[in-house]
């Protein structure tokens, strides 16, 4: 990136899991659902898919990873923005 790491700061402003938390699943049981094997890196994003939130920049750097490390995969969660008509 063109961002010096020392200039970043993640905010996490959280949600509130415990309504949710009887329905999630246990890693392996996700992780067999999805077909992803137990071994594997996985990295992901939940959010709108669009130019601006910066999915092209995640594509991008996870595919040059994962060329380097075949075990990595890459999960996005979250549907495309809308054009305008």
């Amino acid at each position: 990136l063109p961002i010096a790491r020392d200039r970043m700061l993640i905010v996490r402003y959280g949600r509130p899991i415990a309504k949710m938390a009887p329905h999630l699943l246990e890693r392996t049981e996700a992780r067999a659902k999805l077909g992803i094997p137990a071994d594997a890196v996985l990295l992901g994003s939940v959010s709108r898919i669009d130019k601006g939130k910066g999915t092209g920049e995640l594509l991008e750097g996870a595919v040059s990873q994962m060329k380097i490390h075949p075990s990595l995969r890459l999960i996005l969660v979250g549907s495309a923005t809308e054009e305008p008509k």
